[in-house]
């Protein structure tokens, strides 16, 4: 029988996960650029600048969760 590893490259989990942190910050940003959803008065550009960087850091996120799942499906 073939086991399936979850933290590979391209496996479920990876997809899942990039999955759930784009349609977040989908939400987050969707939220946030309605009408009367931008109270805080950053505006659109922060916007601009804020979704690539938290697109990084949930792309580093991504990364160590697996990196973890797969120090623990080793051993």
């Amino acid at each position: 029988m073939m086991s399936v590893s979850y933290a590979a490259p391209g496996g479920p989990l990876v997809w899942l996960t990039l999955w759930l942190a784009v349609a977040g910050l989908g939400l987050v940003a969707a939220a946030r650029l309605s009408p009367g959803g931008n109270r805080g008065g950053r505006g659109v550009l922060w916007w601009v600048v804020a979704t690539p960087l938290a697109l990084i850091a949930a792309a580093i996120i991504l990364v160590l969760v697996n990196v973890v799942i797969a120090v623990l499906t080793v051993s």
